[in-house]
C-alpha cells in the first residue's frame, strides 16, 4: 500500500473516530493515537521527496534518537530553532540536522582538546 493510500485511510479513520471517544480508552492507546495523528499530519505536509519538512518535538526526538526533554531543552536554550503555528510547535527537519551536526562538532572538539 502506498503511503498516500495509508494517509487517506487514516484520514477516514480520524474523521469517524473522534477524540471524544478516547475518554474510555487506555492511556497507552491515547498516546499511540496522538503519536499516529502527529505522524500523519507530518507526512501530509511533506517536501518533494515525500519526507516531512517540519515535525513535532516528539517526532524530532524519535528521529534524533534522543529524549523529548533534550529536544525541549535545546529549544529553550535557543540551540534548536522551532516555530509555533497556533498551539502546535514544529521543528524544521533541516534545523534538526544542523543541531545534530553542531553537537557532533562540539563532541569532536571536546575529544581533541582532552587528548
Amino acid at each position: 500500500m502506498a503511503s498516500y493510500d495509508l494517509i487517506n485511510n487514516w484520514s477516514v479513520i480520524l474523521r469517524f473516530f473522534r477524540p471524544a471517544k478516547l475518554a474510555s480508552c487506555s492511556p497507552v492507546f491515547k498516546r499511540r493515537w496522538t503519536d499516529n495523528r502527529e505522524r500523519i499530519a507530518a507526512q501530509s505536509h511533506s517536501g518533494r521527496d515525500g519526507s516531512p519538512i517540519a515535525v513535532a518535538p516528539a517526532e524530532a526526538a524519535r528521529l534524533a534518537n534522543v529524549g523529548r526533554t533534550k529536544i525541549y531543552e535545546a529549544i529553550g536554550s535557543g540551540e534548536l530553532p522551532s516555530l509555533k503555528i497556533g498551539r502546535r510547535r514544529l521543528i524544521r527537519v533541516e534545523a534538526l540536522r544542523e543541531w545534530l551536526l553542531n553537537a557532533e562538532r562540539a563532541t569532536q572538539e571536546a575529544g581533541n582538546h582532552a587528548g
